[in-house]
């Protein structure tokens, strides 16, 4: 019942900002505009590329991604 919640707090929101992961995918389809975050592109080429595709053609929530590999840790 977790996801459940998660879901429903999501699609009441006026936008979402987490990592590129599974609640991230779903928000755009709740019509929820979406800033992703990510410091590893490894997978995330192939899907973001098939996601952007999907959105767009469902008139879903925007979505964006930010690469923080550049970003300092140490900072």
């Amino acid at each position: 019942n977790n996801l459940g919640v998660q879901t429903q707090i999501v699609a009441g929101a006026k936008a979402f900002v987490g990592t590129c992961g599974s609640i991230a995918w779903l928000a755009p389809r709740l019509g929820v505009d979406t800033s992703a975050l990510f410091v590893d592109p490894k997978w995330l080429h192939s899907h973001l590329a098939v996601a952007m595709r999907g959105y767009h053609k469902l008139g879903a929530g925007r979505f964006s991604v930010a690469d923080l590999r550049a970003v300092d840790p140490r900072l």
